[in-house]
């Protein structure tokens, strides 16, 4: 994770592990506690607070940056404590339920039913294969599609995590590695 988020998803833990409740109202962060928060607190929060905008803005029904974070995290402790793996391996299955949990969140438009989900002509008779299924109706897509449709949807994921500072971490291993060498 980048440092900027890391340091707001931190200082927001902070903040809910003392009581205190950050909320995006609007464009702005409200505080609310049953008392004032330390001065450190506040502070913190100020110099982090258009990544925690970020990190909490929320569309009805999806879930925030922050959901994402806890989740990669909880995954990656899980893979490397509970389950053996290497830190870079678990870091690796956190990214992808993120990455999974993300298209699942965001499913795509369904264009008219005679209409392919990836490059939207016509189906017409074409090699046709079921893309996915979605509050009730079917979207197709074309068999030579198909392939860009995944990798499109995909590389969407990885932009909309990247925004809260989740990135592949073989992209930092391979960073690393031309470092070292």
């Amino acid at each position: 994770m980048e440092s900027r988020h890391l340091s707001a998803s931190r200082a927001w833990n902070a903040a809910r592990e003392a009581g205190v409740q950050v909320l995006v109202v609007e464009n702005r962060l409200e505080l609310r506690a049953a008392r004032k928060p330390p001065e450190a607190m506040i502070r913190t929060l100020t110099d982090v607070r258009e990544q925690l905008i970020i990190l909490l803005r929320q569309e009805p029904g999806k879930l925030c940056g922050i959901d994402y974070i806890d989740h990669f995290d909880e995954r990656s402790a899980f893979g490397e404590y509970e389950a053996g793996m290497t830190r870079i391996a678990a870091e690796l299955n956190a990214y992808e339920c993120c990455v999974s949990l993300w298209l699942s969140q965001n499913l795509p438009e369904i264009p008219d039913r005679c209409r392919c989900v990836h490059c939207g002509t016509d189906t017409g008779s074409f090699d046709l294969a079921l893309a996915l299924q979605c509050n009730g109706r079917n979207a197709w897509i074309h068999s030579e599609c198909h392939r860009h449709f995944l990798a499109t949807r995909r590389k969407q994921a990885m932009e909309a995590l990247a925004t809260f500072g989740l990135r592949n971490p073989c992209d930092f291993a391979i960073v690393f590695g031309k470092k070292a060498g």
